[in-house]
């Protein structure tokens, strides 16, 4: 019994075919999976949502990336735009006085 590569073929038209031409379908197959591995950025889609993720360094060491309070950021992003503004309103007013 041969071995189908997900998402190839049929598991009936793949073992109709002979030994290259399966090879040439394994290939297909791995270029596809390193493309899209290789697309992949877990580190900005658990950024974007604030959740906690692990990863291995190259030495299999665990490193942990901690959960970002985005609405905790959201709100110090808020807080500063509003003390900015209000510094622009009292530059404005400062000029503005006689």
């Amino acid at each position: 019994m041969r071995a189908t590569p997900p998402n190839a073929l049929p598991p009936d038209v793949y073992d109709l075919l002979g030994e290259r031409e399966q090879a040439a379908v394994r290939g297909t197959w791995a270029e596809r999976i390193t493309a899209l591995r290789e697309g992949l950025n877990y580190e900005s889609e658990f950024s974007a949502v604030g959740q906690e993720y692990s990863e291995a360094d190259a030495d299999g060491n665990l490193i942990v990336h901690p959960a970002r309070d985005s609405r905790r950021e959201m709100a110090a992003c808020r807080a500063d735009l509003a003390l900015n503004e209000a510094a622009r309103v009292a530059l404005v007013v400062e000029a503005l006085r006689p």
